[in-house]
């Protein structure tokens, strides 16, 4: 719905984490890359000649195909400056767009992480900035994992605990190597949920499980204490904080719900699996039993008497 609303992107790029110095390369950066800059290409400007000198494309895929150009611009880049005009304004939230469909292509974002992993490993600062792009490559993870619809998220969830995690490093070290601690924690409640969840996947079981922890958590910081079940306190200045912590809240219940729903639909469609399986089975069985040569003699032997069988039945 077109509502003709401008805002600005204040989370696009963290201003008050890079240098006082202007123009700076990411060298001068004490913060990680990743975390300041976001790994999109509509809210940045480049020479042409710096692009075809470094040989510079998009990644060629359906979606997340900006991410590897933008980082390996980012980390080639020897001067970077920032421009405080607005000279771009980006529509959101548009029906079938590539952001809006991102479920159809939901795989992508790891490649893209492969491909900068691997452009870091040929420019020779991988080791440098390797505890960034795990942080990275972790957030990346989760983000995806939390916004994909379900059926999506069910086969990232299976990715992620089978093979991506441990493929992009993130199962290497422990929680200090970690500045989002949240997001270590979530990763171990995906490892969590994958053992003791009562479906192969965990998923139901993790999401159920998240959403919970969640509210447990948002339940705290309305009270002020400890204690979910205690009257909500508003102190002045904060009802507008609080209203949309209940919403988060009745959000999150509702959640729940769908995804007990969800695991229940899910469950059922196993269920309905394995009696259809069971069907086939047993037609299968049915037509080699009719294909032998003792069901073709036991036709012939039974012939008459179904035919008096028949007829008596039909005379009643």
């Amino acid at each position: 719905m077109e509502t003709g609303k401008i805002s600005d992107c204040t989370f696009s790029l963290r201003t008050n984490e890079l240098p006082a110095k202007r123009p700076f390369s990411v060298s001068d950066l004490t913060s990680s890359p990743f975390h300041v800059f976001m790994g999109w290409a509509w809210d940045k400007l480049y020479r042409k000649s710096f692009i075809l000198n470094n040989r510079l494309y998009f990644q060629e895929q359906r979606t997340t195909n900006d991410m590897y150009f933008v980082f390996a611009s980012i980390f080639r880049a020897g001067k970077i400056t920032t421009v405080e005009k607005a000279l771009y304004y980006q529509r959101r939230n548009v029906p079938g767009s590539l952001s809006a469909t991102r479920a159809l292509s939901w795989e992508c974002f790891y490649h893209a992480l492969k491909k900068v992993k691997d452009e870091l490993n040929d420019m020779g600062i991988y080791e440098t900035y390797q505890q960034d792009y795990i942080n990275y490559a972790l957030h990346s993870c989760l983000w995806n994992l939390n916004t994909l619809p379900h059926e999506q998220a069910l086969l990232l969830f299976d990715k992620l605990k089978t093979e991506w995690f441990a493929e992009l490093g993130i199962e290497d070290y422990g929680k200090d190597y970690y500045k989002n601690k949240t997001e270590y924690d979530q990763f171990l409640d995906i490892l969590k949920a994958a053992e003791d969840g009562g479906e192969p996947s965990g998923y139901w079981s993790y999401s159920i499980y998240g959403a919970e922890k969640e509210n447990k958590v948002l339940s705290n910081q309305i009270n002020g204490h400890e204690g979910v079940g205690k009257e909500i306190r508003i102190f002045k200045g904060e009802t507008k904080i609080a209203d949309k912590t209940v919403k988060k809240i009745e959000v999150n219940n509702n959640r729940i719900k769908n995804f007990e729903y969800e695991e229940n639909c899910s469950n059922d469609i196993k269920f309905l699996d394995t009696e259809l399986n069971d069907l086939l089975e047993a037609k299968y069985q049915l037509n080699e039993i009719k294909k032998s040569f003792s069901y073709r003699i036991g036709l012939v032997i039974t012939w008459f008497p179904r035919k008096i069988r028949n007829w008596v039945y039909n005379k009643k």
